[in-house]
């Protein structure tokens, strides 16, 4: 039997709500919402950002002595970060 879990984490300090499913202890959703309305963000983020998760798996092995939590703050902000400069890019 698979161990499946999904969290809802509220990381204050940078203003958003995080959705993080895992099986086996490995990443396979994530997904985040600006600002701290928990309705809207069970609602309409509460589901796998398939590119998010994807960027983020490839992330990993840059993962440091942060919390996982802090380490996903991370690597939001740089995917965040990269797809703007796309959209300037483009």
């Amino acid at each position: 039997m698979s161990k499946y879990k999904e969290e809802h984490i509220w990381s204050k300090a940078d203003d958003r709500w995080i959705f993080i499913e895992k099986e086996e202890g490995v990443l396979i959703g994530l997904n985040y919402m600006q600002g701290d309305e928990y309705e809207s963000f069970k609602a309409h983020f509460a589901k796998n950002d398939e590119k998010l998760t994807q960027f983020a798996n490839r992330m990993m092995h840059f993962k440091g002595e942060e919390s996982f939590v802090e380490f996903i703050n991370k690597v939001i902000w740089l995917h965040l970060e990269l797809s703007n400069e796309e959209e300037k890019l483009a």
